[in-house]
C-alpha cells in the first residue's frame, strides 16, 4: 500500500470551527477561539455542531469529486493518484490531482509501496489541510493483498497512518487529527474514508467494515 505524502512549509492559522475541533473532541464552546455565528451572540454547541456538519459534507463531496478525477485516469487502477482538501478561510477546496507511482516503479526504487507526493496547494498561506484522497492501485500487487489495500497503510515506521499521525501532531499546516480525514480509493473501486481519530483501522481489526464507503456516518448534523 502506499503513502501520501504532503511536502512544504506553511505559515501558520486556521478557520475557526477548525480550531475548536483541536481544542476539544468533546464539542465544549470556548466563545474566546471564535467569531460570532448565526448573525451574533455566543457559539452554542449547536452551532459548533452544524458548522462541523457543514464542513464535513462539503468535505465528502469533494472527496468524491477527486474520485471522480482518479477515475478518469487512463491508468488509474495502476498508478497512485492523489491530492488534498484544504481550508482557506471559510472556504474548503480541492488541491490539482497529483500522480503517483505504480507498484512496479516503487520496487525499482527500492521502495515497500507506491507513493504520491502531494504539494501544498499554491494558495494554502494561513489556510489548514483537512483531508487526503489518495488511491491503492490494483495492478502490480498479488490478489491477497487487495482487502488488506482498502485501508490506509499500516507499517511501523512509514505508510500513510504514521505519515499522517505524525504531520497532524507536528505541522502546522495539518488540522489536529481529532479533525484530519484520510480517503481511500481501494483496487475494487470504492472510496472509503477513515478518521484518524478512530486509530489504526485496518483489515485486520476493522469491527464495521461496510461503513467506510458511507462517508456521511461519521457527520454530527441534527434537524
Amino acid at each position: 500500500m502506499g503513502e501520501a505524502v504532503v511536502i512544504g512549509p506553511r505559515s501558520g492559522g486556521g478557520a475557526y470551527w477548525f480550531a475548536f475541533a483541536t481544542e476539544s473532541s468533546g464539542y465544549e464552546p470556548n466563545p474566546t477561539l471564535f467569531p460570532e455565528v448565526d448573525g451574533g451572540g455566543t457559539p452554542t454547541y449547536w452551532d459548533f455542531l452544524q458548522l462541523e456538519c457543514l464542513a464535513d459534507e462539503t468535505t465528502d463531496a469533494l472527496a468524491k469529486q477527486i474520485e471522480a478525477l482518479i477515475k478518469a485516469q487512463p491508468d488509474w487502477n495502476a498508478r497512485e493518484y492523489g491530492a488534498v482538501i484544504y481550508m482557506v478561510g471559510n472556504e474548503i477546496k480541492m488541491g490539482p490531482l497529483i500522480s503517483g507511482m505504480t507498484v512496479a516503479e516503487a520496487r525499482a526504487a527500492g521502495l515497500p509501496a507506491p507513493e504520491t507526493r502531494l504539494p501544498p496547494p499554491a494558495d494554502l498561506g494561513d489556510g489548514v489541510i483537512l483531508a487526503v484522497v489518495h488511491s491503492h492501485p490494483d495492478l502490480g500487487y498479488d490478489d491477497d493483498k487487495d482487502l488488506e489495500n482498502r485501508y490506509p497503510s499500516d507499517r511501523p515506521d512509514s505508510g500513510d497512518y504514521y505519515a499522517f499521525e505524525r504531520r497532524t501532531a507536528n505541522d502546522s499546516r495539518f488540522v489536529a487529527n481529532a479533525a484530519f480525514s484520510q480517503y481511500i480509493l481501494g483496487p475494487d473501486g470504492v472510496l472509503r474514508e477513515f478518521n484518524l481519530i478512530d486509530g489504526r483501522i485496518t483489515a485486520a481489526n476493522d469491527t464495521d467494515p461496510a461503513s467506510r464507503s458511507d462517508l456521511a456516518k461519521d457527520r454530527p448534523c441534527f434537524p
